[in-house]
């Protein structure tokens, strides 16, 4: 959850000064990979804070 106490600045909802971030995730690795796949949502109720499916592939050198 994330939250503020300044409520003039930040209302990411209506009369809210809070929103919940959901997410379900399935982390794993590959060849040195890092990969992973997961489903978010919020409960604000505007158009850039959809439900959204995202991909993620990385990877770490040492130097």
């Amino acid at each position: 959850m994330s939250k503020t106490l300044d409520k003039d600045k930040y209302v990411w909802d209506t009369n809210s000064a809070h929103y919940i971030h959901y997410k379900i995730a399935y982390q794993t690795q590959f060849y040195g990979f890092d990969i992973e796949l997961a489903a978010e949502d919020t409960t604000m109720n505007y158009h850039n804070a959809d439900a959204r499916i995202v991909a993620t592939i990385s990877r770490t050198f040492s130097l």
